[in-house]
């Protein structure tokens, strides 16, 4: 039975039955400075919902609800983007790429599946517009995310032979190098994400020559090892010839999906840190620098919170996005109501809290859902020739913090895995660790863009800053006038509406 909050912050608007439908309509501040309360923000909120036939006699008498009952992470104060831009599907022509009727094995728990796609043939430059998730019905449980990539750097010869071909697995050591050059992230969408709706003014560009291939790799979890499943899932992509202002791109920041990734077991709460490097991404940087639009996050099971903050000089900015309530299987871009302005000289850190407190051995980074992953997927405009800045713990600095010593051969053979897979933890302070692989030297990974992977040699960590980002509490100094609730009432939530929408929907399913 909930324990029933001593200070009500939520104010009843209004309610209406009917035969199929009980609506509540009610509001609250997004910050009401009750310590039970959580904030609103800008986090992934999980409703919790419950309903029966029967009206419970009092507050206190509310009966256990079983099956009618559940939970859904939204995002409540974004609005459907497919809402606030309008566009005539009729005028634009559109692109499948979906799963050649895959078979989801059943001997593993987790497949990432690869196949190279021929873009349309075209006489002219065309703009991307809309993009649109195409994931099969009763597949939902299986699909987890879909990225594609732009290949670059091969000829076109090379990709050819496998426009037929069926697929491979993704990131195998026999997977064919023609697919290891398909690295630009051109498109992203993550379990319970929406459509992805450009601005007016932006377009993901297609262009007519020289031929453009892309693949795309789809991520399946069946962890209960389910036979039989089938299938073909994938995007639907609008474009247009009528060319907007700016093309767009997406841009990668974060940990490098590396084995160097390293998350000791049982630990509430570890931070692993990734970093954008300067040195990377200033030489293709116009002066005047390019525009956020939106960001995903990304992490595996272990992920808790997820934050991205941004760095200029020796100052640090507002976040591009703190998600202290991450949820694995609810992951959506999000957009910004003000375009974010990123600078030459500007710095991302991308940091992520794990839970491994259910873990007995270590957890490395990788590709596989019980591996972890710490990323932004950050769409931005004008496009320039980058894919992605990751960095990752200088091998110096992880044998220091481990006294370890081992060499770059192990993490290619395997001995590095097999050692610290098993551990002995108690032999270091972990608290100690995580500051050592947080705060020290990182290798930088700078994806050019052009099917070429370098590594600056200049290492990054966080800059020596000398003021760092504090948000202004919008609490009042005396917070708990008039029974807890605040005199200031500058601003209202009206989650009302989001709410009770919510709510009439999962009582009608």
């Amino acid at each position: 039975m909930p324990e029933i909050d001593e200070i009500q912050n939520w104010n009843l608007v209004s309610g209406s039955e009917n035969d199929t439908h009980s609506v509540l309509v009610f509001r609250r501040k997004l910050d009401t400075c009750d310590n039970d309360d959580r904030k609103i923000d800008d986090s992934t909120t999980r409703l919790i919902y419950a309903y029966s036939n029967e009206d419970p006699p009092s507050e206190n008498g509310l009966k256990y609800h079983f099956k009618e009952r559940g939970t859904k992470s939204v995002l409540l104060l974004q609005l459907k983007r497919s809402n606030q831009v309008k566009i005539d599907k009729s005028t634009l022509t559109y692109w499948d790429v979906l799963s050649p009727n895959f078979t989801i094995p059943s001997n593993s728990s987790t497949m990432y599946w690869c196949k190279i796609y021929k873009a349309p043939d075209l006489s002219e430059k065309n703009h991307v517009v809309l993009v649109e998730p195409l994931i099969q019905k009763g597949n939902e449980a299986f699909v987890h995310h879909l990225l594609m990539y732009e290949c670059v750097g091969g000829d076109p010869s090379e990709y050819d032979e496998y426009i037929d071909f069926y697929g491979h697995q993704c990131h195998h050591t026999n997977m064919p190098d023609a697919m290891k050059r398909c690295e630009g992230v051109f498109l992203a969408w993550g379990v319970g994400g929406e459509d992805l709706v450009l601005p007016e003014y932006v377009g993901l560009p297609l262009v007519p020559s020289p031929t453009k291939y892309y693949m795309m790799e789809i991520h399946y979890d069946n962890p209960h090892l389910i036979e039989g499943i089938v299938d073909n899932s994938g995007f639907r992509i609008y474009y247009t010839p009528k060319l907007r202002k700016y093309d767009a791109g997406t841009l990668m920041i974060g940990s490098t999906v590396t084995s160097r990734v390293i998350v000791p077991p049982k630990q509430e709460k570890f931070i692993v840190t990734g970093h954008s490097n300067p040195k990377c991404l200033d030489p293709v940087l116009p002066k005047d620098g390019i525009k956020f639009l939106g960001v995903l996050l990304h992490s595996h099971l272990l992920g808790r919170g997820l934050k991205a903050r941004h760095f200029r000089k020796s100052e640090e900015l507002p976040s591009l996005l703190d998600d202290t309530n991450y949820d694995f299987n609810y992951q959506e871009y999000r957009y910004y109501t003000e375009e974010v302005p990123f600078l030459p000289g500007d710095q991302i850190t991308v940091e992520c809290t794990y839970d491994s407190s259910k873990r007995v051995t270590t957890t490395f980074g990788g590709q596989s859902t019980r591996e972890e992953m710490c990323l932004a997927f950050i769409l931005y405009y004008p496009l320039v020739e980058r894919f992605a800045s990751v960095s990752v713990p200088q091998l110096d600095v992880i044998n220091k913090a481990l006294r370890t010593n081992f060499t770059k051969s192990d993490l290619f053979n395997g001995n590095f895995r097999g050692e610290m897979r098993h551990y002995d933890w108690t032999t270091v302070d972990i608290n100690e660790v995580q500051k050592s692989l947080r705060y020290g030297l990182h290798d930088t990974h700078c994806y050019l863009g052009n099917g070429v992977k370098n590594s600056i040699k200049a290492p990054i960590s966080y800059p020596k800053l000398i003021q760092e980002y504090k948000e202004v509490s919008s609490c009042i100094s005396k917070e708990f006038q008039n029974g807890g609730q605040r005199n200031d009432f500058s601003f209202l939530s009206y989650l009302c509406i989001l709410i009770a929408v919510y709510t009439s929907t999962i009582i009608k399913n």
